[in-house]
């Protein structure tokens, strides 16, 4: 017997993060994130193809993130060959902050994302 599940998951640009393998040379930038330091859901992994694979590819390069979220407040990124639940302080925290504003009062992502930052 063969079961196959389907999910639909729509998934926009989260912030503008990074993640590191390297971290002890960007440790006090506040959008790297510690590859080590997050924690993975692997229930919620999802494999794709290589055309899907370049597609989510530019489109992170294009928003400059590599964290993606869904409807949900759920966070994903690519490791290896599947895109996988991902948790960390840091994204609560921009989760937190954009909660707490009205998001109208920007003119832009970019603006509101130099205020998280302290820029």
């Amino acid at each position: 017997m063969t079961l196959v599940k389907t999910k639909d998951y729509e998934l926009k640009p989260f912030g503008k993060f990074t993640i590191k393998s390297n971290f002890k040379d960007y440790p006090t930038k506040p959008n790297y994130i510690e590859f080590n330091s997050l924690s993975f859901d692997s229930r919620e992994g999802m494999t794709y193809t290589p055309e899907q694979y370049e597609t989510i590819v530019k489109y992170m390069k294009k928003h400059k993130t590599d964290i993606l979220v869904d409807s949900y407040k759920n966070y994903y990124t690519i490791v290896g060959d599947v895109l996988v639940k991902v948790l960390h302080k840091k994204l609560y925290s921009y989760q937190s902050f954009l909660s707490q504003r009205d998001l109208n009062d920007y003119e832009d992502e970019n603006e509101l994302w130099n205020e998280f930052i302290g820029k």
